[in-house]
């Protein structure tokens, strides 16, 4: 016995020392915090040189940081060059050896087409999280031309529909709309004295389901700078990704050379989904209730609604015995937008009351779920009785919901 108390009192100041040695706050875990992204100002330009007059160009980016002093963030800089799209796309274009600094000077030997882009990182060595951010520029055209051949044109204004890379998305369906795509080329006009060189401009707008501008699926009404892909979309009546670009050339027969010049757009990326839900139905305008005397002749009830998607609108009348336009008895028939209640306005010697509402679904089958409904207020018809009738009975009274429109 005496044993057995020894090694419980032993065994209670030995859990005590452990629990006074441990310490037993609850403590938040903490969560890392990573470094922002570096915000580019001003996004670097591209251009036109000739090579008898000139064999380089300077592009220059700029860029800062929002999280912090200097002394904790350091703004770096790497150029890069590329070749076709797919590269600046997929974030594999070629590291220029040395060329780290805001301001790049690219040099070159001869006439082409040459993409540049640049990788500009924020590390900020406070951060607990991740320490490196980078953010990637818009890409850069330069154009090098001989004088001897048809000159380049100069795209200055990419086509737009939202961003190149993260692209916009629109719902499939007959009321679908994307936003007109649209360059805008130099040719050197608008600058003072005009220009001395022949342009001839043509566009060619094509279609792509990868992103890409190197091959794709002419589309023939897409010759002019602008072309809006609605009606294109619309009639492939397909989902899935659309990448559109636009061929711009110069044809100058002036020049001893070569006398077709010609340039590519940047991709614009647009996702066709299907809408998840038919879209609700709009009631413009709510059938009316109204009073009858004996012998009135009864007028329909009328409901206007809208579909804001394109759906093809239905209608179902119901019947009520309360003001309310839910749990009521369907009338066989009634599909349509009007309906002229089947009501007695004979000799009665009671007043009546009848309710009545309208149930509208818009059909999309262009959606998931193609149908939506909404149900019209609850509208009351009253029948006065010849024994209520004011105007033969001075003593009568009648009860009007004065909420309620007639």
């Amino acid at each position: 016995m005496r044993k057995t108390m020894i090694l419980k009192i032993l065994g209670f100041i030995l859990t005590s020392l452990i629990i006074i040695g441990c310490d037993m706050s609850y403590k938040e875990a903490v969560v890392p915090v990573d470094a922002l992204t570096p915000v580019i100002i001003g996004q670097p330009s591209g251009g036109s040189i000739d090579t008898e007059t000139e064999q380089s160009f300077t592009m220059t980016v700029t860029a800062d940081s929002i999280d912090g002093d200097e002394s904790e963030n350091i703004i770096t800089y790497q150029w890069y060059s590329y070749t076709r799209y797919t590269e600046y796309e997929n974030h594999t274009g070629k590291l220029i050896q040395g060329a780290t600094d805001t301001s790049y000077t690219a040099s070159f030997t001869g006439e082409g087409i040459y993409h540049f882009y640049v990788i500009v990182t924020n590390s900020n060595r406070n951060a607990t999280g991740r320490k490196n951010i980078s953010i990637r520029s818009e890409p850069v055209t330069v154009v090098v031309n001989d004088s001897k051949n048809a000159r380049y044109p100069i795209i200055t204004k990419q086509p737009t529909g939202g961003q190149p890379t993260g692209g916009i998305e629109v719902f499939l369906g007959p009321n679908m709309t994307v936003d007109q795509l649209e360059v805008i080329v130099d040719t050197g006009e608008n600058t003072e004295g005009g220009s001395s060189y022949q342009w001839n401009i043509t566009y060619q707008w094509y279609e792509s389901t990868t992103p890409t501008n190197d091959s794709g699926a002419l589309i023939e009404s897409g010759t002019i700078k602008s072309f809006n892909p609605t009606g294109r979309i619309q009639e492939l009546n397909e989902l899935g990704d659309y990448y559109y670009f636009v061929v711009v050339t110069n044809t100058d027969y002036n020049v001893t050379g070569r006398r077709v010049s010609s340039v590519v757009s940047n991709p614009v990326f647009i996702r066709v989904s299907r809408n998840p839900n038919a879209a609700i139905p709009e009631i413009t305008d709510q059938p009316s209730g109204e009073i009858y005397f004996i012998g009135d002749q009864v007028i329909p009830l009328m409901v206007t609604a809208e579909s804001i998607d394109g759906g093809t609108l239905s209608y179902q009348w119901y019947s009520n015995t309360t003001s309310s336009n839910k749990n009521g008895t369907e009338i066989q028939g009634a599909t349509a937008r009007s309906y002229t209640p089947a009501i007695n306005t004979d000799n009665t010697d009671t007043n009546e009351r009848y309710y009545y509402y309208v149930i509208v679904t818009n059909t999309n089958t262009y959606a998931a779920n193609p149908t939506s409904t909404v149900n019209s207020k609850a509208v009351e018809l009253i029948v006065i009785s010849p024994s209520t009738d004011a105007l033969k009975n001075p003593n009568a009274t009648i009860s009007i919901d004065l909420n309620e429109k007639y």
